[in-house]
């Protein structure tokens, strides 16, 4: 997870968007998902990542247990809310 959270951290501090790999909640499949990464929000005993989803084009929150994976591109983004990472 450290590592996971370092590359999602990067990518904000860089503006490149990420593909990540999430199992949505109640959901037994692994979807990619390319978004702009800004902010980490607690919730419980876990955190979510507030992103813009370019897919979905809106706002979707992830919590991070359920990111499998992180991969930082090369796509650059201009933020549409104040990245606080």
């Amino acid at each position: 997870m450290p590592h996971l959270i370092s590359t999602i951290r990067q990518a904000a501090r860089e503006r490149k968007t990420l593909i990540i790999e999430y199992k949505p909640k109640d959901e037994y499949v692994y979807e990619q998902r390319e978004v702009e990464p800004f902010s980490f929000r607690p919730e419980g005993t876990t955190d979510r990542l507030m992103a813009w989803d370019v897919d979905k084009q809106g706002v979707r929150s992830f919590i991070t247990e359920n990111i499998r994976s992180a991969r930082m591109t090369d796509r650059p983004f201009i933020p549409k809310y104040p990245v606080e990472l």
